[in-house]
Formats: structure tokens, sequence, C-alpha cells
């Protein structure tokens, strides 16, 4: 559908594009945006994912930036200035950056030429990642009356898909495109067992190829990893606490076939182009059909058949919804932890807007002694409705820019001759360095100095200090960044009734995602499909219910023509005596006769069975 999608934004037209996991949504902004004067602002949640698409605009020599939660006020300033000077096709934008007074200050001079709008799921209360941040893109429009917008998302409900168009103010000529949901390659499964190790190595060795293995928390990676290494299979861990060198090494050995299999919490597959993913697994199941809707469609991408199975055990049907009631804060569980985060981080009172700050969970809730999981989720809260944005300690390259005119760093210079050598360095090596940031390697400009990484590093702390220089080295930790000023926390949330109606919501989607994991009478495909609102076959024929309806189907055929057969040889036969003979499978036999029974073919009397 992307060629009809794109025809429809270069006509004008608002879009709503619903296209699954792995479906080219983002072709369906980038080429009409290249064929149009101006550029396209990009509006996502997603930090990592922001930073690979500019990475591969970039090499494809297309101009493109982001601006996001982890950059200073002053970085953010100079890439509006680039917006609008510069010449760019693409900013991507977070939504909490998007209505601050940097962005509105110089909206109406930026030459936006389309509006996308990344999981734009987010944008509705019944999403399964609401963001009210989402709720203000409709505001950007009246800067820009003339320019489209197009929605995409990969998963969403009929109700949330109306949602994103009423809260986007879709126009009259509005279209919307929706590729099915079915993905016919992907085989869905689910394994009921207590012992989810032994059951997931048992199948993990019988599918051969690249595979994904999910689970919820850090621990079970490193655990799950280390079981199926020690067992013959060559795996990795990989959560986002991790330093980014080493989860980017790990990404690379599972992209090139070094290491088969990856076991990861969510914080892995976002953006990630690897189409041979032959299995899904996940060892443990999140808390709703969307989310695994999405991670089971990282799987078998190149159209060749893939699998998607669910480990469940009677322990995990009984946590989940224990879990959610026992980590959901209250309100006041929600200020407190805003409280302690502003003292944590050393914030005064209407201090902090747009400040970026180093983040440790551990130390955090143990600083403060709060429940881990009910903290997480108190974040998660705030950032949600607009307070704070937390990133993962995304992996980004160390960037500077000078901070003032040639002339004055001619003279610096002539002062300070130690430094000299830098300066050339980095003037001649990043060429734009006095107009924009640039990104820098510091082990390559040490190699060029032939001085040692840390003394490199010194020169530019000592010169940013000095303000010569901005320099921004690579964070491997955590930020977490105030998107409004520090408020008293009396301040946060009016009141409980939104937490009311989110833990509603969290509590109608986990009882879709339960109700898959324990269905025993219903194709897979099918409840996922219906659950989207989409019309579904009876059966799919490829699921796990399917294939085992099938071939219980086939064992029912076969004892059925036993059974015939062998009235017509021998008739008014004890019925003790009939069943054994059948089959050692007593129960089958017996249904199987009632069926006979019932349509007229068979007879019981006195306990003997023969042809009717």
């Amino acid at each position: 559908m992307q060629q009809e999608i794109i025809a429809e934004v270069l006509a004008g037209n608002d879009v709503l594009a619903l296209l699954p996991t792995g479906g080219g949504k983002s072709i369906c902004y980038q080429v009409p945006a290249m064929q149009m004067q101006g550029l396209c602002l990009v509006v996502s949640p997603l930090i990592a994912l922001m930073l690979d698409q500019v990475q591969n605009l970039e090499q494809r020599g297309i101009k493109a930036m982001a601006i996001h939660s982890g950059m200073k006020p002053k970085e953010v300033d100079v890439a509006l200035d680039n917006a609008i000077f510069g010449g760019y096709k693409f900013l991507y934008v977070s939504p909490e950056r998007l209505l601050t007074d940097f962005f509105i200050n110089r909206a109406t001079r930026i030459p936006v030429n389309l509006i996308a709008v990344d999981e734009a799921h987010c944008i509705s209360e019944w999403g399964y990642d609401f963001r009210p941040p989402y709720l203000q893109i409709a505001e950007i429009r009246k800067y820009y009356p003339a320019v489209p917008i197009l929605a995409l998302t990969a998963s969403a409900t009929t109700e949330v898909q109306e949602d994103i168009k009423n809260k986007l103010i879709f126009g009259r000529e509005a279209k919307e495109f929706r590729q099915s949901f079915d993905r016919s390659n992907l085989i869905y499964g689910v394994v009921n067992h207590e012992d989810k190790k032994t059951k997931l190595l048992d199948v993990l060795t019988k599918v051969k190829g690249s595979g994904i293995i999910y689970t919820r928390t850090r621990r079970a990676t490193v655990e799950v990893s280390n079981y199926l290494t020690k067992n013959g299979l060559k795996s990795a861990a990989y959560h986002a606490g991790m330093p980014p060198d080493e989860r980017k090494q790990k990404q690379e050995k599972w992209k090139s076939g070094e290491v088969p299999l990856i076991v990861s919490t969510n914080a892995f597959g976002m953006g990630i182009d690897k189409p041979d993913v032959r299995i899904v697994a996940h060892y443990d199941i999140p808390d709703n059909l969307e989310a695994y809707y999405q991670e089971a469609g990282r799987g078998g991408r190149d159209g060749k058949k893939a699998y998607a199975v669910a480990f469940v055990s009677s322990k995990d049907l009984e946590s989940i919804e224990k879990n959610l009631e026992g980590s959901f804060p209250t309100l006041n569980d929600v200020r407190n932890t805003y409280h302690a985060l502003g003292n944590y981080l050393q914030i005064p009172l209407e201090g902090g807007l747009g400040e970026s700050y180093d983040f440790e969970m551990g130390d955090f809730v143990k600083a403060f002694q709060l429940h881990p999981l009910k903290a997480f989720n108190a974040l998660k809260i705030l950032e949600n409705y607009g307070y704070i944005s937390m990133s993962h300690g995304v992996e980004d390259t160390s960037q500077l820019m000078f901070t003032t005119d040639h002339e004055t760093l001619y003279r610096f210079e002539i002062a300070h001759p130690q430094f000299e050598p830098v300066i050339k360095t980095i003037l001649r090596s990043y060429s734009g360095s006095m107009d924009v940031y640039v990104k820098i390697n510091e082990d390559t400009l040490a190699k060029r100095l032939f001085q040692p990484v840390k003394e490199v590093i010194l020169q530019l702390k000592e010169l940013h200090k000095m303000q010569y220089l901005s320099y921004k080295p690579r964070k491997s930790k955590p930020q977490i960044m105030l998107i409004m000023e520090r408020q008293p926390k009396e301040n946060i949330l009016s009141s409980d009734a939104s937490l009311h109606t989110q833990i509603k919501i969290k509590k109608q989607k986990l009882s879709s995602i339960l109700q898959y994991a324990i269905a025993k009478t219903k194709c897979r495909n099918r409840l996922i499909l219906e659950y989207f609102g989409e019309d579904a076959p009876l059966h799919c024929g490829h699921c796990d219910y399917c294939i085992r309806r099938k071939a219980e189907e086939e064992k029912r055929n076969i004892i059925h023509e036993k059974i015939i057969a062998s009235l017509k040889e021998k008739q008014n036969v004890l019925m003790d005596d009939f069943v054994k003979n059948i089959s050692t499978d007593n129960i089958t036999v017996l249904e199987v006769i009632r069926h006979l029974q019932d349509n007229g073919m068979v007879k019981i009397e006195s306990n003997k069975i023969s042809l009717a």
C-alpha cells in the first residue's frame, strides 16, 4: 500500500496508515518528503529509532537530525536554527519537545512540508502505550494549516484508529489504509508447561536459524541465555542496563549470524531490520496483545515460515494479574516518587526545565527506600503525563561545536598554545564545527594528535568549561529530563481519576492476552485478528490449535474407518472388547461411536454394537 499512501500524501490529504511491523512505514513519509520543498517533521517517542533513522538517511547523503529528551537546551537551539536555514529534509522530534518555547518560537519559520506521526496509537488513551504529550500534536497544525499529517502505527484496534483521526483533527478528505494483520507465514503457538526452560530448549533445538527470546526482567535474560549456551545453543543476553558498546557488539554478532539467538527484554528489536528471524519466543508474555503482536512480528519478515511461540506456566498466569494490582502506584505513590526524584537529582523548585540528568534506577530506589516496581511505574506515569522524559542510555556518538567566532578562537590559541593542536585538528577533521554540532570520535582525534584518549577528553572538557566549545560526551547511563520545571508534589496530577482509567484499560488488555495464552478451542490467528477488529476465517490451518485439530481430525477419521470395517467383518460385538480392539485411545473411540450412533450409522443393544 506504500504507493497509494504516498500518492494521497502528495495530494495534500491527511492519512492514517496501519502497516504491520516490518511493513515499511518510514518509506511512506520519506519518499513524498524528498519530492517536496522543505522538510518533513517526524514525531516519534523512540529515541533509539530516531537516531537509527537519522543515521540511515545520512548514510544515503540525506540531511536529517533529531531533537530528543537527551539534548541540552543549547543543542536544541542550534538544531532548530539548522532546521530553518540548513537545508535539512528530515527533523525527528520527540513529542515532549514539540510544544516547548524553543520549538514554538521558530515554528512558523521551519519550512515543514509534511508532519509524520510515528507510533500514532500513543495518542489514544485506549492504545497500549498511551502518552499524553501526543495529545498536543494537533496544536502544531495551526502553524502549518496547509500541511498534511500522516499517522503511522503497526497495531491499533478499531477504537484506537477512530481516536487517532479525531485527536489529530483529520480533514474531510482524509484517507485510511490498513494492511491485514494476518501474517500467513507466521505460525503462532503457546506452550503451557511448568518447566519453561526445558520446553524452550526443546523448541529452539528443533527450529534452526536466528531467533529472539523475550523475557520480562534483565536478570532472566542472563539466566536463560546461560542455560541455552550451557545446553549447546549459542546465545547472548541483551538489556538496556548493559554498556552501549557491549549492546552494540552483541547486536552486531546476532545480526551477522555469529550468535544465532539473543535473549532480551523488550529493549531489543525496535528499528532492527533483520528479515531472516525464524523464531520469536516469549519466555514471559507481555501485558497486552498489541505488544505481543508487534514483538512476534519481528519474525519472518522475509516472507518465509517463522514461529511465534509463547511459554506460559500456571505460576505466570497467577502472578501477572497479581503484579498488575500490586505494582500499580496510587496518586500518593506517584507524587512521592516525583518528590524523591527531584531530591535525588538535586533540582530546586521551579528549576531543571529542559535539563538532562544521569539516572540510576537501582541507586534511586535504594536511596529513598522505594518499592522498585511501583517506583518504575510511577516514573512511567510521570513520563506519560508530560512531567519527565526517560531514555535508557541510548547509544549516540559524542558531539561538539565551537561557541565563539574564528577571530576570538585564534586569539585564544595564541594565548593558550597548549590547546592549539586539538583545536586545529578538530577544525580540519570536522567541517562545520564552527556552526553546528558535529559528531566526533575521541579515539580518532587521539590518533591524529598522537596523544592518549584520556588526555584529549580532558582538553575537550577544559575547553567546554572555558566556554570556547560545547562538548557533549557520549552517555551510557540512562537519562531523565524535566519537561516542565520542578513542581510542588501536590501539583502533580490533579486527581487519581486518570490512574483509575489507566488501570481499567490495562486490565482489559491483560484479559485479552491471558485469553490468548490459555485458549484451547480457538485458532490463535483468529484471536489476534478479531482483537484488531478484522474478520477472520474459523481456522488459519497453521497455528498450534489448527495443527492439533487437524491431527485429531485425521485420527478420528482413521478410527471411523476402522470401526466401519470391523463391523462389516463381525456384528454384535461386545462394546468393551470392540473398543479395546480399535485403539488404545478409548475416549476418542467412544466419541466416534457416539457420533456414528447419533447419525444412525451404528446401533448399540444389550451392550453390543453393530451396523445400523
